[in-house]
């Protein structure tokens, strides 16, 4: 998962809810990890940091300028599966 690098985790944590303690972060599956990460760094937040630019540059990059644009999680596994 490209939403999973330590630095991405990292900086959730810095705006993670209180209640999202690192061991109940690391308990989730990788799924729902990506999950809080992509609603926490890339639709909450605003500007989004420069690890997080790193990600969006590779993904267009990577030919998914659409899914980006429209900030489809979803369309993006699909890539991957």
């Amino acid at each position: 998962y490209v939403f999973k690098k330590h630095y991405l985790v990292a900086e959730y944590f810095i705006t993670a809810p209180t209640d999202v303690t690192p061991e109940k972060f690391y308990s989730y599956s990788k799924h729902i990890q990506a999950n809080l990460i992509w609603r926490a760094l890339f639709l909450e937040r605003s500007p989004v940091s420069e690890a997080c630019r790193g990600v969006i540059t590779t993904l267009q990059a990577m030919g998914m300028q659409e899914h980006v644009q429209s900030r489809n999680l979803e369309e993006i596994r699909k890539v991957y599966a």
